[in-house]
């Protein structure tokens, strides 16, 4: 749920395991941007020695059983990849009680004051080093690995997420705060 004025929006909401773990895949591919090419490149560099091995006439990696190799690598590949993020997420958010319990956050032109069963905390927007929106959330960044996570869904209206990117706009710089619109 949702309340704002012209300045201050809050939110209550629990951070779901998939909230959580959008966030942990962003963080890892699309805040990195060399870790993605990098990983990539590991298979993509396999079906090329295959190929090449292939052509110079090894019967053993000869014509489609190459690409069916290099097919079947790239996909044990990504698929390990994936679960070398899933397993430590899930970890993480199974050993974090305050993560899965319900929190508010309140988001005024002064910072951000937040609140959970666990305690409560205030940060000012000078704290606040990036600020990012995806198609489902915005992350505040506090610190590298220190990221509010909101979710969208906790908007009521789309003059609330107008607010809020308002507030955000206003206390920190366009090179901090990538917003969509």
């Amino acid at each position: 749920m949702a309340t704002h004025d012209e300045s201050v929006v809050e939110f209550e909401f629990t951070v779901t395991f998939r909230d959580y773990l959008r966030l942990v895949y962003w963080h890892s591919f699309r805040r990195r941007p060399v870790l993605g090419p990098l990983l990539a490149g590991i298979p993509a560099l396999a079906i090329l020695v295959l190929a090449v091995g292939s052509r110079r006439g090894h019967e053993s990696l000869s014509g489609w059983r190459a690409w069916a190799l290099g097919l079947a690598g790239i996909g044990c590949w990504l698929a390990l990849l994936a679960a070398a993020v899933y397993v430590p997420a899930r970890r993480a958010y199974a050993s974090n009680r305050a993560m899965q319990g319900p929190r508010r956050h309140r988001f005024s032109r002064e910072g951000v004051a937040s609140e959970s069963e666990m305690g409560s905390g205030r940060m000012s927007w000078e704290a606040c080093w990036r600020a990012f929106e995806t198609k489902t959330d915005f992350y505040l960044y506090f610190a590298n690995n220190l990221a509010y996570l909101i979710p969208k869904r906790c908007f009521a209206s789309s003059q609330e997420m107008e607010t809020f990117r308002s507030i955000l706009r206003s206390s920190l710089s366009p090179t901090i705060c990538r917003l969509r619109t």
